[in-house]
């Protein structure tokens, strides 16, 4: 468990630190928080409403040793739909770099966790 812990602290660190020279060399402002429209904004409400039912549900079950893999598969999904929706619909035209960024690093950091639970 401790290695599955290791492996993942390092892939999201290497992901921040990406995330962090995208956001350099591109010359993309950071930004904390903004949506790119109401279905955006509407569609995100809805993963947090699901993910916050979805942690409790496993958290209160047998099958809580699958908490971990919850929590970062909602980081991958909510980083992979900002990416899309700030590609589609962004003003910007690299916005959606540092999120797609995230969303591969999470992706990854979700596969290793799947990898030591099963």
């Amino acid at each position: 468990m401790i290695e599955m812990m290791v492996i993942v602290a390092f892939i999201l660190f290497v992901t921040f630190i990406s995330r962090f020279y995208v956001h350099i060399k591109y010359d993309i402002p950071v930004e904390i928080y903004r949506t790119v429209n109401q279905f955006h904004k509407r569609l995100e409400i809805g993963l947090v409403i699901m993910f916050i039912v979805t942690v409790i549900v496993f958290i209160l079950t047998p099958l809580h040793t699958f908490a971990t893999a919850v929590v970062i598969g909602y980081f991958a999904t909510e980083s992979g739909v900002r990416a899309y929706m700030e590609y589609k619909h962004g003003i910007e035209e690299k916005s959606h770099l540092p999120n797609l960024v995230a969303a591969v690093g999470s992706s990854a950091a979700l596969i290793v966790v799947i990898m030591f639970l099963i």
